[in-house]
């Protein structure tokens, strides 16, 4: 639910550090905008209406809406000054740019193998067999290596 309460600077930081804080009536109604939950909101606004204060906290996810919101609770909070650090907003875009570099080098050689494959069929066909064939004679080695066969062994044979 949203509320509007008239609050001080304390109030506010208060507030954004998770602690306490006394509302009265005369706070209801203007000034900083928040979402607090259903249930509070039910619970302060039955001790406004008679007249009363109450003591209102704010969970972690009400905190947490209000900062994705980034209105009223949080307006003007963090970055002061307006500007930003380089080295912060290096360092954030920096394994993007090198994912998305990876993944353009990748789709290039990709692409460019089909367009091979698709002008030249013979000679990539040609690359597959030869392929398949030098793993084949390498897992061939592999097994005679294993089985300890030379070849001396297999050249007298």
């Amino acid at each position: 639910m949203n509320i509007a309460l008239n609050l001080s600077s304390a109030q506010l930081r208060n507030l954004r550090s998770g602690k306490g804080i006394r509302i009265s009536p005369a706070m209801f109604g203007s000034g900083v905008d928040m979402i607090i939950d259903p249930m509070n909101y039910n619970n302060l606004l039955k001790k406004l209406e008679r007249g009363k204060g109450a003591v209102m906290s704010m969970g972690n996810d009400e905190l947490g809406e209000n900062e994705i919101q980034g209105t009223g609770l949080f307006a003007g909070s963090g970055n002061r000054s307006g500007k930003i650090s380089r080295r912060k907003k290096a360092g954030k875009w920096k394994d993007f740019a090198v994912e998305t570099a990876r993944d353009g080098i990748d789709l290039g050689r990709y692409g460019y193998e089909q367009y091979k494959e698709a002008t030249n069929p013979l000679a990539s066909e040609g690359k597959k067999r030869l392929k398949d064939y030098l793993k084949c004679s390498v897992e061939r080695w592999k097994v005679m290596a294993s089985l300890k066969i030379s070849k001396k062994d297999i050249t007298k044979r």
